[in-house]
């Protein structure tokens, strides 16, 4: 079990972090005094904006490594009590999902036999999230590209298959 640590990258956002927001608290409100109403808006968005991320990674990366680590550290058998759960419930996750998958090919399979062109899908995956309920581009699909890029620039002009799931579109 590997200790957890802040990398370099993360390091780097506190310092700059840190300096923002001592800039913001402690510089910016004396050259800016003239508009006070703009510095509380501005310092918000400021916060926001290096706050944000600094809230997500001590949130759910850090805190939850390290608290790992700990029950590695203080209690094994607990420790590995619950890396078998989450380990299981992965496993169970992966099979429902092969299941619905599997599921998806049998409903394409048939809509391929079935005569209803309307809902007919292909019996090869999406190749960006592996789903079975793709089907062939039809203009609807196409259109905004079209009107706003034009039929030279627009990149949706040349696909021909879309998944129902993940909405992308490949040729």
């Amino acid at each position: 079990m590997y200790k957890p640590h802040f990398n370099g990258g993360f390091l780097a956002y506190i310092i700059i972090a840190t300096s923002v927001i001592v800039f913001l608290f402690l510089i910016a409100p004396v050259y800016i005094l003239d508009e006070s109403a703009k510095v509380g808006q501005f310092l918000f968005e400021e916060l926001v904006f290096v706050g944000a991320p600094l809230i997500y990674y001590l949130g759910w990366v850090y805190l939850p490594a390290k608290e790992k680590y700990n029950l590695y550290n203080t209690n094994r058998d607990e420790y590995n009590k619950k890396v078998s759960e989450e380990a299981e419930a992965r496993k169970k996750a992966k099979a429902a999902k092969d299941a619905e998958l599997e599921a998806e090919l049998d409903y394409a399979i048939q809509s391929q036999k079935s005569g209803a062109p309307w809902e007919r899908y292909y019996t090869f995956p999406c190749p960006y999230c592996g789903h079975y309920k793709v089907r062939p581009a039809n203009w609807d699909d196409k259109k905004v590209s079209v009107a706003f890029w034009g039929p030279i620039l627009s990149q949706k002009i040349s696909d021909r298959y879309k998944c129902e799931y993940c909405k992308k579109m490949w040729n």
